[in-house]
């Protein structure tokens, strides 16, 4: 007697992939999709209203989908509004972008603890991705973990993916509040990269970060190589003066910007006023990498260094005077090793390639 197929038994083998099937189901099922999970509960601020809510996600027109709390703290509905009605989120500062900003502004140019950067840009990337969704609402501190990235890439060395960081931010509508610090920022990286035009065109007419010498004297040297790499040695001199004048303390920034001068001077024929920044170096800063930059820089123009003006100090200078006798002392025979800029004029004008110490950039 043959047996129906539709009333068999059915193997377990047969089975398998229905139960494998199954499982995957199951496994999928434990795990939250990251596009909806929730963050929070945060406050948010409506134009009538104010409540506590998780924020669950955003659909393409922009609406924003989020969970209320009840009075009791405990879960309420879903609800969906329209990106316009919310004003604002109260996201607090997760305590961890203190730790990556400690990381960043460390002293030292050496390089960071590889499991401590690593660490950063993980949880940098992970909170990007948690809350980029909602980044244009108010409150969002998404645009800051942005930077702190950017941040945390510059300080490594890898200064073009830093760069790309500062212009997501820049890109932002409405505008980021991160978007005039990452303005200044990517300025310093084009210059960095000899990108001369798009560092002036980031760097000319923004207001300067008064409140952070460090950033505004990172700013004034890279606006000042800039116009150096573009031959505008006016400009150049007058950027590199303002650090020797307004900020001669932060860092080593007076024997910094003083020997930046000296090719500007050079340049547009200032030969005594060229004669007293290397006076005024060599005082401020002997026996450093910028001393012996002087050193080399007067020896190599040592004609017209020989017969100018008259020492600040007002001892006379002698025609042809070797160009060591302005330092008191011979060249350093251990020179510092050299960073060519490609901006160069007539021999006869004293401008020439410009090189600075590597110590000095």
């Amino acid at each position: 007697m043959s047996h129906c197929p539709l009333h068999s038994r059915p193997s377990l083998r047969s089975l398998r992939p229905l139960f494998f099937l199954f499982f995957l189901c199951v496994l999928c099922g434990s795990f939250p999709s990251p596009a909806r999970a929730q963050l929070g509960p945060y406050e948010v601020r409506l134009a009538n209203d104010r409540f506590q809510a998780h924020l669950l996600k955003r659909e393409k027109n922009g609406d924003v989908w989020l969970r209320r709390l009840k009075p009791d703290g405990t879960p309420g509905p879903q609800v969906g509004y329209a990106r316009a009605d919310i004003l604002g989120i109260r996201m607090p500062r997760p305590a961890f972008f203190t730790n990556v900003e400690a990381l960043v502004s460390a002293p030292g140019t050496g390089p960071l603890p590889p499991q401590a950067a690593a660490r950063a840009h993980a949880l940098l990337d992970q909170y990007v991705l948690q809350t980029r969704a909602f980044r244009d609402i108010p409150g969002v501190v998404s645009d800051e973990a942005l930077y702190l990235k950017a941040r945390l890439l510059d300080r490594q060395g890898k200064y073009p993916e830093a760069l790309a960081g500062y212009e997501a931010i820049r890109a932002k509508d409405p505008p980021s509040p991160f978007a005039d610090p990452s303005r200044i920022r990517a300025g310093i990286d084009h210059s960095r990269l000899t990108n001369a035009v798009e560092a002036i065109e980031c760097l000319d007419g923004i207001p300067l970060p008064e409140e952070d010498e460090a950033l505004l004297s990172d700013m004034l040297f890279a606006q000042g190589d800039a116009y150096v790499r573009l031959e505008n040695w006016d400009r150049a001199l007058m950027t590199y003066l303002s650090l020797v004048v307004f900020y001669p303390y932060v860092g080593n920034n007076e024997a910094r910007a003083l020997s930046r001068t000296l090719p500007c001077y050079a340049a547009l024929g200032e030969w005594e006023s060229c004669y007293r920044a290397i006076q005024d170096l060599l005082a401020a800063a002997p026996g450093t990498p910028a001393a012996a930059y002087a050193e080399t820089f007067a020896q190599k123009h040592a004609k017209q260094l020989g017969s100018v003006g008259e020492f600040v100090d007002g001892k006379r200078i002698v025609a042809d005077t070797p160009a060591t006798s302005i330092a008191g002392t011979t060249a350093s025979t251990n020179a510092p090793s050299h960073t060519q800029f490609n901006a160069s004029s007539d021999d006869d004008s004293g401008a020439d390639d410009v090189e600075y110490p590597d110590e000095l950039l």
